[in-house]
């Protein structure tokens, strides 16, 4: 099922068979305005490999704003990031991320209307995020594997290490007191970059080897 299968249209405080056939044309719309196939990935689990493949871009930066407003039919947000590092791609100091879905005043009902979409990822201003952009047509920037390329980086208050608080957990015992402690250790965000850039870099050697062999 793709992303446009699973949008999701609902007034607040209105209730009416109407808001039933809005949600099937609004569905319509999005189906010829957002490329089905583009959004495959956000229904299937991808590994870091595969995300870092397909991304056109990857990025480290703050959530300044997201601001959702109807564009035609569709309710769409735009998301600003201040970018701090690029891992992969040339960006700009900023960028701004495309999705499907937000809450909007309808502009001829004047009621809020909250249109949600599965394959849409959530970003709130103020947060520090690990991005894997795809540039769609017309240089529109959306995630690759919707909420899957998203990742939320944190600041360990122990160590101060930025971590990603996902993914593989390294347990480590430790004796204090004759008494046997298991900790969980998240992973870093230097780790995931050092991963991300190993591949890359594994892949252009590929590239330049199959080049040098013609």
């Amino acid at each position: 099922m793709s992303q446009l299968q699973n949008l999701k249209v609902e007034p607040s405080g209105i209730v009416s068979r109407a808001w039933y056939f809005m949600g099937v044309l609004l569905l319509c719309c999005a189906s010829a305005l957002f490329p089905i196939g583009g959004w495959a990935d956000s229904q299937r689990e991808l590994a870091l490999e595969q995300m870092t493949d397909l991304a056109d871009e990857i990025v480290v930066g703050k959530v300044t704003s997201s601001v959702p407003s109807w564009q035609g039919k569709l309710i769409v947000t735009v998301s600003t990031i201040e970018v701090i590092e690029s891992i992969k791609g040339q960006t700009g100091l900023t960028m701004e991320i495309t999705q499907l879905g937000g809450t909007a005043v309808h502009p001829r009902l004047k009621v809020p209307v909250h249109m949600s979409a599965s394959g849409s990822a959530v970003l709130n201003p103020g947060e520090e995020v690990l991005l894997f952009v795809r540039r769609a047509k017309g240089g529109i920037r959306d995630l690759i594997g919707g909420p899957q390329g998203k990742l939320v980086v944190k600041v360990d208050p122990v160590t101060g290490d930025k971590i990603i608080p996902i993914g593989n957990k390294e347990i480590s015992g430790t004796d204090e007191k004759g008494r046997r402690t298991i900790t969980a250790r998240e992973t870093t965000l230097n780790e995931i970059r050092r991963e991300i850039k190993d591949h890359i870099q594994r892949g252009s050697k590929a590239i330049k080897s199959g080049d040098e062999t013609k």
